[in-house]
């Protein structure tokens, strides 16, 4: 009976070793699957950061690139930019210089202008004044010609070269015998009035010489 009693004591020791035993590693099992779920979750979190991070690596090229494409666009245009503002400047040295020769040549031009205005007033001057004196001359030598017409034993008319008048006295001798041939006269008359007209052709001659050396 003791040994009965022994026995089952000794069964029920063993009984709750084996119930402490199973109740360990029940705690051990649930202390693994507690830390298997924190490492799943740490993996799948893991896993989540390395999505975005791949994402925002990605990301990050893709703004690089970009930027890199627009880096290189800027830097185009902007030598395009310093191309044409190189032609522009060139534009502008040249309308410069044009402005310039422009202006140089308005100003000779007035130079020219007020150079030939002069002239030309001083011309006009000489030319009215030889036109007075072409003036008289004609009426002088009108005055003249009606003395030789009415008297056939005046002076003969003779111009010098620089168109200055001059006479040339006959002799009564001569002027006698002409009076007494009526062909003589007339003779004399029609010579007389070729000098006279001569002389005329003679002093505006020298007055357009003197005019175009002006």
């Amino acid at each position: 009976m003791n040994t009965l009693r022994q026995k089952n004591d000794i069964l029920e020791m063993e009984l709750e070793l084996a119930h402490d035993k199973m109740s360990q590693q029940q705690e051990t099992s649930r202390t693994l699957e507690e830390k298997q779920r924190e490492l799943h979750l740490q993996e799948k979190e893991h896993r989540s950061a390395q999505v975005r991070s791949q994402r925002e690596l990605e990301a990050l090229q893709s703004l690089s690139q970009s930027l890199a494409n627009e880096n290189k666009g800027l830097r185009e245009e902007r030598a395009d930019l310093e191309e044409r503002i190189g032609e522009l400047t060139e534009m502008l040295n040249i309308r410069e210089n044009r402005v310039k020769r422009a202006a140089e040549l308005i100003n000779e031009f007035l130079e020219r202008y007020r150079l030939t205005s002069g002239r030309l007033k001083q011309q006009i001057g000489r030319q009215a004044e030889d036109c007075e004196e072409f003036d008289r001359l004609i009426q002088k030598l009108r005055q003249m010609v009606n003395i030789v017409s009415n008297n056939p034993e005046s002076p003969t008319i003779i111009t010098n070269r620089d168109g200055s008048l001059i006479t040339n006295l006959r002799p009564s001798t001569t002027a006698s015998s002409s009076t007494n041939s009526p062909s003589l006269l007339s003779t004399s008359k029609a010579t007389k009035q070729r000098n006279i007209n001569k002389n005329i052709g003679g002093i505006k001659t020298n007055i357009n010489r003197r005019t175009k050396t002006d």
